[in-house]
């Protein structure tokens, strides 16, 4: 239960956005199918030499207490693909993750910038191209942590009319719900927009 402990809390972090939550996905999954591959060797030596199991659990065989735990693994893979299955707007914020900038900057992600403009035509392609790539070439973006610190640095710089359409891009990654249990934090979004919008008056 660590690792949905642990992505639960990055989950419900106030300063999250999408350009931060596919790594910790993909990062989950992984953890939790590594666990799912190595059952066998952890059923092993937890009847061999570990801790005394719980009465309960006594009258279990080794192979059974496995079956039980591949199957927690299978269930908690199968809900994480359902729960995260309309992530494509994930795909859309690794235009805007820092630490890909330098592999940016020597290979423009066309695809992502072609699906973006697929999904939000208000913004002006070549414009945005062109602000994107100004800011792949740039040290001092990239040490910006998601879509909220590069949004904070426009605005401190007051560089949000030479970055027009990345700001336009970035409020929407901001608001962009990470998942569907999403009611108990429509307060946070609006405070948000509401932050984005007193900036600029």
């Amino acid at each position: 239960m660590l690792h949905v402990d642990l992505l639960c809390a990055i989950l419900q972090k106030k300063d999250i956005d999408s350009a931060h939550i596919k790594g910790s996905i993909q990062q989950f999954q992984q953890d939790i199918q590594k666990i799912r591959i190595s059952l066998h060797s952890m059923v092993d030596q937890s009847s061999v030499g570990g801790s005394q199991p719980e009465k309960r659990c006594q009258s279990l065989s080794p192979e059974v207490h496995e079956r039980i735990a591949a199957e927690v693994c299978k269930t908690i893979l199968g809900h994480t693909r359902e729960w995260f299955s309309f992530t494509n707007h994930l795909v859309r914020a690794t235009l805007l993750q820092g630490d890909r900038f330098e592999q940016y900057k020597m290979a423009f992600p066309e695809d992502a910038l072609s699906n973006t403009l697929k999904a939000y035509p208000v913004l002006h392609g070549s414009k945005l191209k062109t602000e994107l790539s100004h800011i792949y070439s740039k040290e001092e973006f990239r040490a910006c942590c998601g879509a909220v610190d590069l949004l904070q640095l426009f605005m401190e710089n007051n560089l949000e009319e030479d970055f027009s359409e990345t700001v336009t891009l970035l409020k929407i990654l901001i608001t962009t719900p990470m998942n569907t249990a999403e009611a108990e934090r429509c307060f946070s979004t609006l405070k948000r927009m509401d932050f984005s919008e007193k900036n600029e008056t």
